[in-house]
């Protein structure tokens, strides 16, 4: 697999796949941890098309906490910060040219990576 693309599926598995997954679980009341019973007990009691209409929330929250991540990571190789990411030592924002367009679209890293769909496509 090349550089982008490995990045892209660890991001994608790592930072999108993780944290929606950790929600569905709550709507299933999987939890044990008692910083959590709260919400877990609001989340597990709400009629399916509303839990339905939270994964939508929580998952265009996550894609735009991404968005930003990515964003964030172009903009501090344009400026030079010195924060780079590099994989196989291959710089990926070098690579990409424009790294936070990669996640989106029908042949982005979501498309191909994901277990679950953007919420911005139903």
């Amino acid at each position: 697999m090349e550089p982008l693309e490995k990045f892209g599926k660890f991001v994608i598995e790592a930072v999108r796949d993780k944290p929606i997954h950790q929600h569905l679980l709550t709507q299933q009341g999987h939890w044990k941890s008692p910083g959590i019973q709260e919400l877990q007990r609001l989340v597990t009691n709400l009629p399916p098309e509303q839990k339905e209409i939270v994964l939508k929330a929580v998952t265009d929250a996550v894609d735009t906490a991404l968005h930003y991540l990515l964003l964030g990571l172009q903009e501090a190789h344009d400026c030079g910060d010195g924060i780079e990411v590099f994989v196989d030592g291959k710089n990926v924002v070098e690579l990409s040219g424009m790294l936070h367009g990669e996640s989106v679209g029908d042949t982005g890293w979501i498309s191909k990576f994901s277990k679950f769909s953007s919420a911005r496509e139903s």
